[in-house]
């Protein structure tokens, strides 16, 4: 005889909806705040930020570049390896992921990823990871200096 499974009982896979009327309290805030997380984890960081930025973006660019570049100014607080330690130390990248988180303007932070990438292509680097990790810090500090620079020449004045 062929086992096709149906002398056994299939189960719902959600309970019945319970009536409106007898949902307590406690199970409405449940609910309540369970659909609010869901859809808060889909924002981006910045899109909290009250109102849109008043800086065009080529200037947060330029910003964003400098920041970076101040956090990872001294050796002792550039890494290889890693995008950013317990200690505050970061990569090239961490470095500019942790300002524009500041900044909070995402076409900023696309134009200067890009601006890095470029430099790092130039380079002989696929990307601006391998690039941090086998470069000595005044050689990445002169990939900053040269992305600043041509962020600078696309600016309007």
């Amino acid at each position: 005889m062929p086992f096709d499974g149906t002398e056994y009982r299939v189960a719902p896979l959600r309970p019945a909806p319970v009536a409106p009327e007898t949902v307590g309290l406690w199970s409405r805030l449940r609910t309540a705040t369970t659909s609010f997380f869901t859809q808060a984890r889909a924002l981006p960081l910045w899109s909290l930020a009250p109102g849109e930025p008043v800086i065009p973006s080529e200037v947060t660019a330029v910003q964003l570049l400098r920041a970076a570049r101040g956090l990872i100014e001294l050796e002792d607080r550039w890494v290889q390896g890693r995008y950013e330690t317990v200690r505050g130390r970061r990569c090239a990248m961490g470095a500019l992921q942790a300002a524009a988180r500041v900044l909070r303007d995402p076409r900023a932070f696309e134009e200067a990823k890009d601006l890095l990438r470029t430099e790092a292509v130039l380079r002989g680097y696929s990307h601006v990871e391998k690039m941090n990790d086998r470069s000595t810090h005044g050689q990445v500090l002169a990939v900053f200096e040269a992305a600043i620079a041509k962020a600078e020449a696309r600016l309007p004045y």
